[in-house]
């Protein structure tokens, strides 16, 4: 299995969850997990001269788990350099407890003020030399959903932000709400 379908594997096995985290400020907030974010989390988007990758996200999706594209097809593209990092770093949310998050995040805290990231909230820890930034934004009904994973050398991102500990993640099965 290549590195790309591995990747697409490991979300596939968090939609249909809610993690639950815990904080040591005491706050509790859901993130919530669906198919078409994949697209966007893991960086995809970027690969904008791939014509495959122009199409829905969730058939991008099913298209990397039925091997119909494949980490090599992706290489092919010029940006392919810029998701590589996300790629080779995604690694299982579940290691991310007793790690570091922002709250509100606040863009204007970033040098020059200059992201279009919607985060609410940006889950970080060091992992060899790198920042990885699982960063979650709320959508319109006041969910949380992941919005993208960076991968950072520095601390673009971290600077500057108020910041807490997780204390405990708890995996549930996602209940719909019926109406």
């Amino acid at each position: 299995m290549d590195l790309l379908k591995k990747c697409a594997v490991q979300y596939l096995d968090y939609i249909g969850n809610d993690f639950c985290f815990l904080l040591d400020c005491g706050l509790t907030f859901t993130i919530s997990f669906q198919k078409r974010q994949f697209f966007h989390f893991i960086g995809l988007h970027k690969l904008t001269d791939l014509s495959d990758l122009n199409t829905k996200s969730e058939i991008v999706l099913r298209n990397i788990l039925g091997n119909v594209t494949t980490l090599e097809d992706i290489k092919k593209s010029v940006h392919y350099p810029k998701i590589k990092d996300r790629l080779e770093n995604f690694l299982d949310i579940d290691s991310f407890v007793n790690s570091k998050i922002i709250i509100d995040f606040d863009y204007t805290k970033v040098k020059g003020g200059n992201t279009r990231l919607m985060a609410k909230y940006i889950l970080f820890k060091e992992h060899d030399e790198n920042n990885l930034h699982y960063c979650f934004a709320m959508d319109k009904l006041g969910n949380y959903y992941p919005e993208t994973f960076i991968v950072q050398t520095d601390d673009y991102y971290i600077k500057n932000q108020v910041t807490y500990e997780v204390v405990s993640i708890e995996r549930k099965k996602h209940k719909h709400n019926k109406h």
